[in-house]
């Protein structure tokens, strides 16, 4: 990664680097970061905050969007293992809008969903109003219990865990369908037969995601559909 600036203030006390204020220029937006780094354990404490970013200058021209990430990282560096093995902490991650140029992953989960509406490639340079999600990091394996796709004709979850050391996904997820879509569900016949169920029930798309990050295996575990939830009745002012 490339930046065309960076100013940073450190001090150093005895077996410590204190990064006390960083701010880090890449070739969109900005970064601010800071923390510690204990030279005698390897051990390190690092906060950033990332605003104004284009996700295409981190993932190989793949996805686009403006990009907002912060977190918050515990480490150590380990003597035997991997470096990423020595990473904890928390991270934030939030792409709006969001335009799929090549992510393989995206189109096979939605190619599979409904191929009338997503085959032949239409996935490309498609927009969706929203990709995020929260992470917590343990020996460089990351685990999300929130991590979203929102956009026409649906919503996506998908909840698990990414290993960093070994680029292995182990995902489960579900795609429901958005009601008032427009003009998706005109060229989409599944999607508009989901639309139409959901009015009166709620239709969940099931399926997991397994195996590498650049191809990983998707196996559709079934559709189900539930009546929604009644709001209660509101009692009686006294």
């Amino acid at each position: 990664m490339r930046f065309k600036k960076l100013a940073a203030r450190v001090s150093l006390p005895p077996r410590k680097i204190v990064l006390v204020k960083s701010t880090l220029t890449p070739a969109h937006g900005v970064i601010t970061a800071r923390g510690v780094l204990n030279t005698a354990s390897g051990k390190y404490h690092l906060d950033f905050l990332g605003k104004n970013l284009r996700a295409g200058d981190y993932a190989r021209k793949q996805l686009q969007g403006l990009m907002r990430v912060h977190g918050a990282m515990d480490g150590h560096i380990p003597e035997k293992l991997p470096g990423i093995r020595g990473l904890f902490g928390n991270l934030s991650v939030k792409i709006s809008p969001v335009k799929f140029d090549r992510l393989e992953p995206v189109k096979n989960i939605l190619a599979v969903i409904d191929p009338a509406y997503f085959g032949k490639n239409r996935l490309q340079g498609m927009r969706f109003q929203f990709l995020g999600g929260n992470f917590k990091i343990r020996n460089g394996k990351f685990r999300t219990t929130n991590l979203a796709l929102k956009g026409e004709p649906l919503n996506i979850y998908l909840e698990g865990l990414y290993d960093a050391h070994t680029q292995q996904l182990d995902l489960r997820g579900k795609a429901l369908p958005k009601t008032g879509t427009g003009r998706a569900l005109q060229t989409s016949p599944q999607a508009a037969r989901m639309v139409r169920k959901s009015r009166k029930r709620l239709v969940e798309t099931h399926f997991t995601l397994e195996g590498p990050v650049s191809r990983p295996q998707m196996t559709l575990l079934g559709i189900r559909s539930k009546a929604p939830r009644k709001a209660k009745p509101s009692r009686p002012r006294r």
